[in-house]
């Protein structure tokens, strides 16, 4: 077969087979960067030995330890005992995640209880839970599909709604007071646009990603809820009412 052309992913295929692997960080676990830390800088010197790390001076004079660059040569050599020790280090407060391609230990991966995408500690990790036992597992949706069908729906929904909510807008708009109406609507899009990720990052940094996003979608539900109140009939009378009014012209 044609080797791979990224030479450091050709060398881990290699070394795999012989039951050797090559540490390597991913492109979002080098741009994070390593913690500075004290737990996370004590983990990066116990396996200074075969993590790709280096020195480097942070603002308050310190040297600390921060990933090599995933671009760069590759950093050290792990037989599959060293590999299974490395993995029992993915636990309570850490992260950061990891998974093995190639070789024996293929597929093996490890996910600390701090990573993002970890379920259990946040107040609404018991949704995750439920949909992923009771949806995505069952039909066998990894998460590129669920993220393919998230954002097709995501597409298709909100934004028809935009259309839609502007196109009923119209409908109870004076023509003679167009400009002044929309200029309404405008604004109120732009405030939207200043609340939605405030009320996102507020929460996010309170709690974590899955209750801002709650948070979102409680705005959309109020809003569609709202929508029973609004008679778009008696808008379009009101709006003709208006023109008339404007133009000196009787519906009677």
């Amino acid at each position: 077969s044609t080797p791979n052309p990224n030479p450091s992913i050709w060398l881990q295929q290699r070394l795999a087979g012989k039951g050797q692997y090559i540490v390597s960080v991913g492109d979002g676990t080098y741009e994070n960067g390593l913690s500075q830390s004290a737990g996370e800088q004590a983990w990066g010197s116990e396996w200074s030995d075969v993590l790709p790390l280096h020195f480097v001076e942070n603002e308050a004079g310190d040297t600390i330890y921060e990933f090599d660059n995933p671009t760069g040569p590759s950093s050290a050599v792990l037989n599959d005992s060293r590999i299974s020790d490395f993995t029992a280090t993915f636990d309570e407060g850490s992260r950061l995640s990891m998974s093995v391609q190639g070789g024996g230990l293929s597929g093996t991966t490890a996910l600390g209880d701090d990573h993002p995408t970890s379920l259990g500690d946040g107040p609404l990790d018991f949704v995750s839970e439920a949909v992923r036992d009771n949806l995505w597992k069952p039909i066998g949706f990894g998460v590129f599909m669920q993220f393919l069908l998230l954002g097709c729906m995501a597409g298709a929904l909100l934004g028809g709604s935009q259309g839609l909510a502007r196109s009923i807008f119209g409908q109870m708009v004076p023509e003679t007071r167009s400009a002044e109406f929309f200029g309404f609507f405008g604004f109120f899009g732009r405030v939207a646009a200043i609340i939605g990720p405030l009320l996102y990052g507020t929460l996010t940094v309170m709690y974590d990603s899955r209750v801002g996003i709650a948070s979102i979608c409680v705005l959309i539900v109020i809003g569609s809820v709202m929508m029973k109140w609004v008679d778009v009939d008696d808008g379009r009378r009101a709006a003709m009412e208006e023109d008339a009014r404007n133009r000196g012209i009787s519906l009677d």
